[in-house]
């Protein structure tokens, strides 16, 4: 019996904490060769923990299926060790708020053992994370639960105390208080810890929401200001335009002069003269058949070209599945950082290559950049060298996220003082 409780405990465990991660932080299944063979190793350790599971070491037993929890997690979705060290104790501290209270609501109305109630409770949960998730949790973004590290500590720190506090009210409640009155005492503290809880995670959603808003109206002002000298640029080339049309028919006597006195020297040269002319209007523009690339790559690129070898290759589609505020985050950050570097640069040549590809399920930006010092990856993103690292190097961590939520892939590489970086959607 001990083994197949706690098989059945184990396997909502997982179970639980995959919910969380799913419907809460918004993961989804990524799972890697190695991290297969990681996760394969894991459940053969849960397999022998439930196997050998005693009954004098039971709170032992469950710390360590709550440690090879984490271990899943971090094989199931794609997430660097660090972030999933913060990500699971944050999921483990609310968890453990809501498990009390639905322990709390169970209690008040059914008398159950502790073995029974533990798993009535982790079906609570998990019956209350999908229910949210079908409700309401698919129509919101995923980013909403988000929060920077130093506030995500902070959240779990509160959500900690609160179930010390639970659980110190739960244990006066049947220790020193009669029966009929500790029910009522019981009932208030199951309400009064859900009113908490509600207000904490309504706090973290407001919390998102105003920075929601506010990233927007950033990312709306760059834009406009792009856009701005994006159309200066184009009506500029416009000007240049037609002033060449407006002496072509002079242009083109000329040439009828020259063809008919057989002066082919002559008109070869004119020729030449003209096309260059041509050749020089159509260079002041970067052109990849996106109006928002195309408004990011002149902005960046049109005031360096001079200093820089600068080649933009490729084409891609007007319309596009990603949204437009995702696809200037993801473009403006890339270029920004690849503008950045080479402004940077001192004594070497200065390159950028910026080439798009689309297919009929995938869209591929490709940056190269030259560079100069020392820039080392973390977690697959290069640290900023920036000294205020609290408030710079979070561009890429920007992308990676909405590249996730696309299911597609982002990769850096850095190699003979050339900088890399492919985003696949």
């Amino acid at each position: 019996m001990g083994y197949v409780w706690a098989a059945i405990f184990s396997a909502l465990t997982l179970l639980e904490y995959f919910s969380f991660y799913y419907v809460i932080y918004g993961k989804r299944l990524q799972i890697t060769k190695k991290r297969g063979i990681g996760l394969a190793a894991v459940l053969l350790l849960l397999a022998l923990i439930c196997l050998f599971w005693q009954e004098q070491m039971i709170d032992l037993q469950m710390c360590m299926v709550f440690l090879v929890s984490f271990f899943v997690m971090f094989c199931l979705f794609h997430v660097p060790f660090k972030e999933n060290v913060r990500l699971w104790l944050a999921a483990l501290m609310i968890l453990v708020l809501i498990e009390g209270m639905a322990d709390d609501f169970i209690r008040i109305f059914i008398s159950v053992g502790e073995l029974e109630a533990t798993l009535i409770y982790l079906v609570c949960v998990l019956a209350l994370l999908w229910t949210y998730h079908f409700l309401v949790g698919r129509k919101l973004d995923v980013n909403m639960f988000r929060l920077p590290k130093r506030i995500n500590w902070i959240v779990g720190i509160m959500a900690m105390v609160l179930v010390l506090v639970m659980n110190f009210m739960s244990f006066l409640l049947f220790e020193h208080v009669e029966r009929p009155l500790a029910k009522v005492g019981e009932v208030f503290l199951f309400v009064g810890s859900t009113a908490i809880c509600v207000l904490l995670f309504s706090l973290i959603y407001s919390f998102n929401v105003t920075q929601e808003y506010s990233m927007k109206a950033e990312v709306l002002e760059r834009q406009n200001e792009q856009q701005r000298e994006y159309f200066e640029q184009l009506l500029k080339k416009e000007q240049d335009t037609r002033q060449f049309r407006h002496d072509l028919i002079a242009e083109l006597l000329e040439l009828k002069n020259y063809s008919e006195k057989g002066e082919y020297i002559k008109l070869n040269a004119y020729l030449s003269e003209m096309l260059g002319e041509i050749s020089e209007i159509s260079k002041r523009q970067y052109d990849v058949g996106n109006d928002i690339v195309n408004t990011i790559i002149n902005y960046y690129f049109l005031p360096i070209r001079e200093n820089c070898n600068i080649k933009v290759k490729g084409y891609m589609w007007e319309e596009q599945e990603v949204s437009q505020r995702d696809l200037c985050i993801i473009v403006s950050n890339l270029v920004k950082n690849a503008t950045e570097a080479v402004e940077n640069m001192q004594n070497h040549e200065k390159k950028i290559l910026f080439e798009v590809s689309q297919g009929e399920k995938f869209l591929n930006f490709h940056l190269e950049n030259t560079m100069e010092g020392e820039l080392t990856l973390k977690g697959g993103l290069p640290i900023t060298t920036k000294p205020d690292k609290r408030n710079h190097g979070l561009g890429l961590l920007n992308v990676r996220n909405i590249v996730g939520r696309y299911k597609g892939s982002l990769s850096c590489n850095i190699e003979n003082q050339q900088y890399t970086v492919d985003v696949f959607i």
